[in-house]
């Protein structure tokens, strides 16, 4: 199912300085924070990280210690030596937002969190301010070029399992081996398990253009038409009530996916 969304959402992502790389070249990872794909360095730091691993095929690597602790800095690897496909995943710790009520209500419908509005109207709640826990899981997937074959460097697929993520968008298959528009299927996993049902905005951005369309998970599986062109983001949000906790009515994830074409 399609939706057409006016309104723009507040989302958190991965941004490389760019998408593909050649092995040997410097890398650098921002983390950007803003509306409508466009965004500004996020202002957190070291502390704020869970984990940042980089996935391959066959192994795993921890990003972490190259994080800065100055708010607001990116990871900086001065050399990629190994060519393939990687998948880097960041999950956060959590924070803890508070908003008005008619904040918090639009919030809930924007993001299709059917569940936490039926919860607050079914208990009286629908009056109450807005206070959450959430965290941040974010990926992104680059590319590392070498002088090998391009037919076997095409074969160099994406990691197609969850990453350890709260919240994990999984490509069921390469983005970047598409030569044209066509269909691409995402399995939409929480807490290891496949999402029963959400929202999920999709952003297409070209020269400075970004298009929204909101897409409709069913049984943990997203299924969108990608055009091999301009930056790409999946989103979306996944909301529980808490109970007995003195400062927060709701935990939430916020997932994302990026990958471009340079």
């Amino acid at each position: 199912m399609l939706l057409h969304q006016t309104a723009t959402a507040h989302e958190f992502w991965l941004a490389p300085q760019k998408f593909s790389y050649q092995a040997g070249e410097k890398f650098y990872l921002r983390w950007q924070v803003g509306e409508n794909f466009t965004g500004e360095n996020w202002g957190g730091t070291k502390d704020k990280a869970v984990f940042l691993r980089a996935f391959s095929n066959n192994y795993q690597y921890n990003l972490q210690p190259f994080m800065n602790m100055n708010k607001g800095d990116s990871v900086k690897l001065d050399t990629i030596v190994y060519a393939g496909n990687y998948t880097i995943a960041y999950q956060g710790t959590n924070s803890f937002i508070e908003t008005t009520a008619d904040t918090f209500n639009t919030y809930l419908a924007e993001d299709g969190l059917a569940n936490a509005m039926l919860w607050r109207k079914e208990n009286n709640k629908d009056t109450a301010r807005g206070k959450e826990y959430y965290q941040r899981c974010a990926k992104t997937l680059v590319r590392i070029k070498s002088t090998m074959k391009k037919s076997d460097f095409m074969k160099s697929s994406f990691i197609a399992s969850p990453t350890g993520l709260v919240l994990d968008i999984v490509p069921l298959d390469n983005p970047y081996n598409l030569k044209q528009a066509a269909p691409m299927q995402f399995n939409i996993y929480y807490m290891n398990k496949p999402l029963r049902d959400g929202l999920v905005r999709v952003w297409h951005k070209v020269n400075g253009k970004t298009e929204i369309k909101i897409v409709q998970v069913t049984k943990g599986l997203l299924e969108t038409t990608i055009v091999p062109n301009g930056d790409w983001m999946i989103s979306l949000v996944k909301m529980e009530v808490l109970k007995g906790d003195p400062k927060a009515d709701w935990q939430s994830y916020w997932g994302s996916l990026t990958w471009g074409y340079d």
